[in-house]
């Protein structure tokens, strides 16, 4: 497989990753719907304030965690050097 396609494979699964709703997820696990709550912000501050605060510690470590997985499967794939952040930042542009 050629570098480009690896590359782009690494920011498509990036993207994907990123694109996981890990606050949402953490509000729902505790019983509560982020977008009725707060400021209506699906995000881990608006988690952490209304939920709780291990529900929104734990949904930006979720959030943290799509950035690094997204360069650790890059780096499994084979992109090389500073090449594995294009994925990364591709987990933050889904998000």
């Amino acid at each position: 497989m050629s570098d480009t396609l690896v590359l782009g494979l690494a920011v498509a699964v990036g993207y994907l990753l990123g694109s996981v709703p890990t606050a949402y997820l953490m509000a729902r696990a505790w019983g509560q719907d982020a977008f009725a709550l707060g400021t209506g912000n699906p995000g881990a501050a608006n988690v952490f304030r209304t939920v709780g605060r291990m529900p929104g510690a734990l949904a930006l470590l979720g959030d943290a965690g799509k950035g690094v997985l997204a360069v650790a499967v890059a780096d499994l794939l084979g992109v090389d050097g500073a090449w594995r952040l294009i994925p990364g930042a591709a987990a933050v542009l889904g998000h």
